[in-house]
């Protein structure tokens, strides 16, 4: 990056545990000191900061001490709305809503907040909510049924209500309910998470109906459970109520009343509480338990522009064949001229700052995901998935939006797009419909796009039936959909970006970002676990011996090893980034903590070259179900040597791999395999390996590429503390 990032005096960094607060900036890098009373300051070089948002034992919270964060958090606990089930956070989200909407009445003149003005106002708040709660209905249907990757047999027989049953109805508040949600809003600066409730309990818990004198019993007869007689739990429930009767019996002749017995679910419930390992030592043995328990051990070492965005959507004017070109340049000109013609969709994020193209993706049909892959591109480097189609220049201009503007489309206002960009720390902003000049820069660069790059496209639309004349845009269709996205991505990178600018005064896109990131930087991507969140795979997983399994893949941590050993087999909430295997985050009390892959260099290897590879695999060795770690790591490096997903990686076209997709692939291609050695190198502190760029190609392909396993020296280690040798501030990297 040639570039440096921002940070202000609310920020907070979080490494290893020891939150830090910033300080100032020095020619060196970021200087920050520890939240505490000793105050230790650390140095973070400006070259090393980004590789810093890949190590797990990192968290950024932007804004954590200023006044609206702080007030977000004494209202809720809310640290992410992807952690909330559909209901409550559309019900979060519709809140900001009526939140936002009074807000604006109130800016605009149109009311007050007294008791008489928004009585006045309900009825065009019924009218907008009405508006809005219709328009929720459709992409909730569909994001939360498809992103789930949990898929056991217990799921798939008690299939749960899911969001397509969801009817959303809004129940529109009282004129103090709604002046309390105005004031949530102003407050916290409309963020979502400030309008979900505490999930901490508040008062008094229910007083057991059992006396201190009966749990007492209780607490002497369960524990019998725990010994070499190996009582059933009928037994011990029995126990308890002869016990209690016998207690009874003598409170009976001091002229006391009875004890009330527990119930029998009581008592098995006390029982299933006591801890699985000493239950297992004290019934069965040591030896037992410890083969019971047995704990893998092995990789178990756990790691300004972009001031607004705008984002929409446009229907490209080139009709196009609708398939691959890898399957095209097998087939005659006349199976091609005999294939469907279809028109793609484009969805663009630009820097309005400086005309820069942040965010592209290509799609038959717009909606939630396509929008979110979008703006997930405007966190990320995409120099990389450029040069794939053959583009020269860099498309590095990435960083975190403080602001995402869009239309009012149904998706764009929908929850599950407006949860997963709140969670990654942008703000959002719908602007009026049917106002096109609200967001100009978005607007403008698609009449650029059609009087310029469409213009070289056979089976061009044109704008209007007196332009297009008599030509047979159908007729003269010849690319394939892999292609336009290659020639869109080009365009953009190597044409867009240094054609001077009317709007920059002449300056071009790409020299305007340089000029304008180094006086004042952009702000750091958002960390794993916010990308996890936002963009990542939610499901569950159940811990066993070898820790959790993910396609096919072995997780473990000392945290997994203290569960596994407090709880037995349990299951945990799991987050899985598609474009990192390396780690994941689990969720356990109410915190999420990350999980490295025993399989070392699967760091930042994506799921599409992991199926790949899988393929691969069972091709070249059909029939065995043990596959050699050695043999999964040459695969990967032959896989690497064909380059020819990049741009599915990305998801910049139309065939990138679905949710859908994805929890397919789980269930059939992983199943019955076993990665033998899956244990990472010995490498004390936070460690990373250097994984090139791997992609995904045809098997046949895959087969006939060759080249090195990576050495062990590639390994380097990129978070450690180090003393500073020109004074007592210590240095990360």
């Amino acid at each position: 990056m040639s570039f440096h990032y921002n940070f202000d005096k609310h920020d907070l960094l979080i490494y290893n545990n020891q939150p830090y607060r910033w300080l100032d900036q020095t020619e060196q890098g970021f200087r920050f000191a520890s939240d505490d009373e000793l105050e230790q300051v650390i140095t973070i070089r400006h070259e090393k900061m980004l590789s810093l948002l890949d190590n797990p034992e990192v968290r950024i919270e932007r804004g954590h001490f200023g006044r609206s964060r702080a007030a977000v958090r004494r209202n809720s606990d809310t640290e992410f709305l992807a952690d909330l089930p559909v209901k409550k956070r559309l019900k979060a989200i519709s809140d900001c809503e009526l939140a936002r909407f009074g807000q604006n009445l109130t800016l605009k003149g149109e009311m007050t907040l007294s008791d008489a003005s928004m009585e006045a106002a309900h009825p065009e708040l019924a009218g907008h909510m009405a508006v809005w709660a219709a328009k929720q209905k459709i992409e909730e249907k569909v994001r939360d049924k498809t992103r789930n990757v949990s898929t056991t047999q217990k799921d798939k027989a008690h299939k749960r209500k899911d969001a397509r049953q969801i009817v959303t109805q809004f129940q529109l508040p009282s004129v103090k309910t709604w002046r309390k949600l105005i004031k949530i809003g102003v407050q916290c600066g409309f963020d979502a998470r400030a309008f979900v409730p505490c999930h901490k309990a508040k008062g008094r818990k229910a007083q057991s109906r059992l006396s201190m004198e009966a749990m007492i019993i209780l607490q002497k007869e369960v524990v019998k459970y725990a010994t070499t007689l190996r009582p059933s739990k009928r037994k011990i429930a029995s126990n308890v109520r002869d016990a209690i009767d016998v207690r009874n019996e003598e409170r009976a002749l001091d002229g006391l009343e009875p004890l009330t017995a527990p119930s029998e679910r009581t008592v098995y419930r006390q029982i299933d509480s006591l801890d699985a390992y000493t239950v297992t030592c004290q019934r069965e043995g040591v030896g037992v338990a410890n083969r019971k328990f047995a704990l893998n051990m092995s990789g178990l070492q756990v790691r300004f522009p972009m001031e607004r965005l705008e984002i929409d959507e446009w229907k490209l004017d080139v009709m196009n064949l609708a398939i691959a070109s890898g399957r095209a340049k097998d087939m005659t000109p006349e199976q091609l001229k005999a294939l469907k013609k279809q028109r793609l969709w484009a969805v663009v994020v630009i820097d309005c700052a400086t005309r820069c193209i942040v965010g592209l993706t290509v799609t038959q049909n717009p909606g939630v995901e396509s929008a979110l892959r979008a703006v997930e591109m405007t966190t990320m480097d995409k120099t990389d998935y450029a040069a794939f189609h053959g583009a020269v220049g860099l498309w590095n201009q990435c960083g975190l939006a403080r602001t995402v503007a869009s239309d009012n489309g149904e998706w764009f206002i929908s929850s599950a797009f407006q949860g997963p960009v709140t969670d990654i720390g942008c703000g959002l902003l719908n602007t009026v419909a049917g106002v096109a000049m609200l967001r100009a820069a978005v607007e403008r660069v698609f009449g650029t796009w059609s009087k310029t790059m469409m213009e070289e496209l056979p089976g061009r639309t044109f704008g209007n039936f007196i332009e297009k004349g008599d030509y047979d845009a159908k007729g003269n269709a010849c690319l394939t959909t892999d292609e336009i996205t290659g020639i869109m991505t080009r365009f953009v990178v190597d044409v867009y970006h240094n054609l001077p600018h009317a709007g920059l005064g002449g300056e071009t896109p790409a020299r305007a970002w340089d000029r304008l990131t180094s006086t004042y930087g952009v702000d750091l991507p958002p960390d794993g676990y916010a990308r996890r969140a936002a963009f990542g795979l939610p499901g569950k997983r159940r811990i066993g011996n070898q820790g959790i399994t993910l396609f096919g893949i072995e997780y473990a941590s000392p945290l997994l090893q203290t569960i596994f050993l407090s709880k037995g087999k349990t299951d945990v909430d799991v987050r899985v980034d598609p474009k990192d295997l390396g780690w994941v985050a689990i969720r356990w009390d109410d915190k999420w903590h990350p999980v490295k892959a025993k399989l070392s260099f699967l760091d930042k290897v994506h799921l599409t070259d992991w199926v790949a590879t899988e393929r691969a695999m069972r091709e070249r060795f059909r029939g065995d179900a043990d596959l050699d770690r050695e043999m999964v790591r040459t695969a990967l490096q032959d896989i690497r040597a064909t380059v020819a997903a990049a741009a599915k990686r990305l998801d910049l076209g139309p065939t990138c791999l679905k949710d859908a997709e994805i929890h397919r692939h789980r269930d059939q291609l992983f199943r019955g395999m076993n990665i033998i050695g899956q244990d990472s190198d010995d490498v004390t502190g936070s460690v990373t390996k250097i994984v090139d760029i791997l992609s995904d190609e045809r098997t046949d392909q895959i087969l006939d590429a060759k080249s090195q396993v990576p050495a062990a020296a590639e390994i380097t280690t990129i978070a450690t503390i180090a003393d500073n040798e020109g004074g007592d501030e210590p240095e990360i990297f």
